[in-house]
């Protein structure tokens, strides 16, 4: 079994590519009108950055790697910060799962 991290070519298929080949984000309405939106972006070496916006923009760098046959991204924001995204989709220009057990889809933009 060839086991390579990261935006790699790799043994379980072309998850990975579509995964890094775009900029996933979703965005949402709160409480009183305001506006949201969080953004994905992976990069190729296991680097990744979150964007969120909720009236200010927060950068949040993270390191992730895939575990359970590409079906989790693990996303190591520090060391005492891990966010799972469990049973992931990715196709039709979507990016569906489960972040942190919240159901969760994002567009490719």
């Amino acid at each position: 079994m060839i086991s390579l991290s990261s935006c790699e070519i790799n043994f379980y298929g072309s998850n990975t590519d579509l995964l890094c080949g775009t900029t996933w984000i979703d965005s949402w309405e709160g409480d009183h009108g305001r506006y949201y939106e969080q953004r994905f972006v992976f990069y190729p070496g296991g680097r990744g950055e979150e964007y969120y916006f909720d009236g200010i923009e927060h950068i949040n760098p993270f390191y992730w790697h895939w575990e359970d046959n590409e079906r989790t991204i693990v996303m190591a924001y520090g060391p005492s910060n891990v966010s799972y995204f469990d049973d992931v989709y990715i196709g039709r220009g979507t990016l569906s799962g489960y972040l942190n057990e919240e159901y969760v889809e994002f567009e490719a933009w």
